[in-house]
């Protein structure tokens, strides 16, 4: 063998050392891991509702000579509006009957028909406001959604 070959092979095997796998340590790393996890969740989540009270008023309703108690919730996204005054929106099952103005088809990811009605008094915050349109919906995740531009001077 020629001696660059012979300086390439080692001389001693060097001593490769294993050390046997603790699942017990896996397990306690997993679950620190989780652990971590959910409660970033959990703190994520918590103050998502701490800020979606903050934004929950109540709301009384006069309409058709009955009062109505509901919960409105302050939707700033919520610019929308009918005949150039802000809007309301109100979950349909919140109300009695009522002759609806006028009736809006949106027509986004879901066909929504959206019918309006003008309300004698809405009360928030202690405050009135007279003659308000309200759009009636069949499909709403809160009793009402205030609209952001109607709230401005009550809120």
């Amino acid at each position: 063998i020629p001696d660059i070959f012979q300086a390439m092979t080692f001389r001693e095997n060097p001593r490769v050392e294993y050390y046997p796998i603790n699942y017990k340590d896996i397990v306690i790393v997993v679950m620190i891991c989780v652990f971590l996890i959910i409660e970033t969740i959990y703190l994520i989540y918590t103050k998502r509702k701490i800020k979606q009270k903050d934004d929950l008023y109540d709301v009384t309703l006069i309409f058709n000579n009955k009062i109505y108690h509901l919960s409105g919730f302050l939707d700033s996204g919520n610019h929308a509006n009918y005949l150039g005054y802000p809007l309301i929106f109100i979950k349909k099952s919140k109300i009695d009957t009522y002759q609806q103005l006028d009736t809006l088809i949106i027509d986004g990811l879901k066909k929504r028909k959206i019918d309006i009605i003008l309300v004698d008094q809405v009360l928030v915050n202690k405050q009135s406001l007279r003659n308000v349109y309200i759009g009636v919906l069949d499909e709403l995740d809160y009793d009402c959604l205030l609209n952001k531009e109607l709230m401005g001077g009550i809120i």
